[in-house]
């Protein structure tokens, strides 16, 4: 498939041209604030390269070795802001899929032999 300019969603290297996100952000001072376990923003307009950009630094940390990045997109709860139920549903949804995440991927390379029970 020839490569185009993608307008929606995150980049995908092989299908779309791009600019490295290491180009467009200060990842010297991201890689500084995670080594003092400190929290960061990514702001910026609509469809400017912040999911990319932390996809693409979530694969540079998992290829170090130093440290596991998990990726979890919370979005969807912002669906309706004005109802609180419909809201809190959908993060609630992530929240679970989140900790089955952790469940299954995370623990086990902390505690090999910790075994989790289900609520």
């Amino acid at each position: 498939m020839e490569k185009f300019f993608n307008t929606a969603g995150p980049i995908i290297k092989e299908d779309h041209y791009y600019i490295s996100s290491f180009d467009r952000v200060d990842y010297e001072e991201i890689e500084r604030l995670i080594r003092q376990k400190r929290y960061f923003v990514l702001h910026a307009p609509r469809q400017t390269g912040k999911t990319s950009a932390l996809l693409e630094m979530m694969e540079r940390i998992n290829s170090e070795g130093r440290y596991d990045c998990l990726y979890v997109n919370i979005e969807a709860s912002q669906v309706d802001r004005d109802d609180a139920i419909v809201r809190d549903h959908f993060v609630g949804q992530n929240l679970e899929r989140l900790y089955r995440l952790v469940q299954e991927y995370i623990l086990p390379l902390f505690f090999p032999y910790f075994i989790v029970k289900n609520f």
